[in-house]
């Protein structure tokens, strides 16, 4: 696998292919277009990845993200009309997470398609934040793992399916208008309800099961 190693902004859409090893230097790289990743991108420790507000990220044909440092995706500048929450958007690949995600826009996980499959792996002692105006779903054959000693912090918006085995906590007051299923998948496995706030129309709402439970 071939490697290129980026910082900087993005000034057009980019392609990179599964024979390619993209690798984002100290300096940072900020997406404000729109980028396809079908090989494997990697954040080290000490760099930030950002997704702009109209960026995406888009990962294609089993790409692996692997975070080790930071992203971030922003929302929408609602001062400029038109705006886009930043998104990254996992058409068919994982994501594996032992650094940090700060979200305030969007993460899509196998939602794109029939037959689009994806997996956010929330790695031991890795931390991923939902803001207040961020966004977390997984399709059909998508999902959100949290490992041992892992941490979801949502104060935003996460629907469908969660595999705990760390901490997820929830502490929102935006409206889900889907379901959410946190599955609890490991003895010691903790989830928060501090404020949860559902449409009257969201008759699924919130549902927390240990039927997957492992006890160890």
């Amino acid at each position: 696998m071939k490697e290129i190693k980026v910082s900087g902004d993005t000034e057009k859409n980019l392609t990179f292919s599964e024979k390619q090893l993209v690798t984002v230097l100290d300096a940072g790289l900020n997406v404000y277009n729109t980028v396809e990743i079908s090989g494997k991108l990697v954040v080290p420790e000490g760099a930030k990845l950002t997704i702009m507000a109209g960026g995406e990220l888009i990962l294609k044909n089993s790409a692996e993200l692997v975070i080790e440092g930071t992203l971030e995706i922003e929302e929408k500048d609602t001062s400029v009309t038109g705006s886009a929450d930043g998104k990254l958007n996992i058409v068919k690949g994982t994501v594996t997470v032992s650094g940090s995600i700060v979200n305030n826009g969007v993460i899509a996980v196998g939602t794109s398609a029939t037959g689009s499959t994806g997996v956010l792996t929330i790695a031991q002692d890795g931390v991923v934040t939902v803001g207040e105006n961020g966004t977390i779903e997984t399709g059909t054959l998508g999902k959100v793992v949290v490992d041992k000693s892992a941490t979801i912090d949502v104060k935003g918006l996460v629907y469908g399916q969660v595999y705990n085995a760390g901490t997820v906590t929830i502490d929102s007051s935006a409206a889900a208008t889907k379901a959410t299923t946190v599955n609890q998948t490991a003895d010691g496995a903790v989830v928060k309800v501090e404020n949860y706030t559902v449409l009257a129309s969201n008759a699924n709402g919130l549902k927390i099961t240990d039927a997957g439970m492992v006890l160890t």
